[in-house]
């Protein structure tokens, strides 16, 4: 969700596939990580599941397949027409994350990875507020974000990164939340969560540079601007609204 045209490897990308070991952390241990906590959190049986920024639904395809004793009635949310044809959920809106058209506490389940970060943070707030609003179970949201000991050296070279200097990575809006913030949010909720998963991966820039086929030049910019902050830190939330 909130992306541009990516590279032709950019769908293999979402699915882990990759020599990569930065895309191999971030994409490729989400589903088994995502279907642990859900088949910890619930007993097989029927489900109404939602992805929010599903994209063409990689990290859908690869649950399905990975919890296949579950029956699921599955939504995805995407921006991008395109790319939702693409998806195998039952059911598929076009919309943004911060007003979703849909009736309040529908969902079993919500999950959502890596769409926060690349909208501002008043909007992040407006995301998870929706996710509450629309989940009656357990929401897995999983995060890339700065270092809440040192936010501003990530936000400072990204912001840099993504105001036009390389033109596939020109962003609008984005923000790199750190943990606490994201824990301020949710707190002011009065959300009920845990985070189960919290680390710094190294090598965003080559992430970058192979899931946007960055060549030559745009590539050397991307590894400049990013040298002292080459890095995010992967959090993923569990938030429960179950009474």
């Amino acid at each position: 969700m909130f992306q541009k045209i990516q590279g032709a490897f950019s769908e293999k990308l979402f699915h882990g596939f990759s020599t990569n070991k930065t895309i191999k952390l971030i994409y490729g241990e989400s589903s088994k990580l995502f279907s642990d906590i859900i088949k910890n959190e619930f007993k097989k049986g029927k489900y109404m599941l939602l992805d929010i920024g599903s994209h063409k639904g990689e990290l859908l395809r690869d649950l399905m397949l990975n919890l296949t004793e579950y029956d699921f009635n599955t939504t995805a949310i995407d921006l991008d027409n395109l790319d939702l044809d693409k998806n195998i959920a039952d059911y598929k809106i076009i919309s943004d994350a911060k007003q979703i058209p849909l009736e309040n506490k529908k969902f079993d389940m919500t999950i959502s990875r890596y769409v926060l970060a690349w909208n501002s943070l008043e909007d992040q707030i407006k995301i998870i507020s929706e996710i509450k609003r629309l989940t009656k179970g357990i929401a897995i949201i999983q995060h890339q974000g700065a270092d809440k000991k040192n936010p501003d050296e990530l936000q400072i070279s990204s912001h840099k990164l993504f105001s036009g200097i390389v033109e596939l990575l020109e962003r609008k809006d984005f923000y790199f939340s750190t943990e606490a913030e994201i824990e301020g949010i949710l707190k002011k909720e009065n959300i009920k969560y845990k985070i189960i998963q919290s680390r710094k991966i190294n090598g965003l820039a080559e992430l970058l540079i192979e899931k946007y086929s960055l060549q030559d030049n745009d590539a050397k910019k991307t590894k400049e601007t990013l040298k002292n902050s080459d890095y995010i830190i992967q959090s993923t939330f569990i938030l429960d609204f179950r009474s």
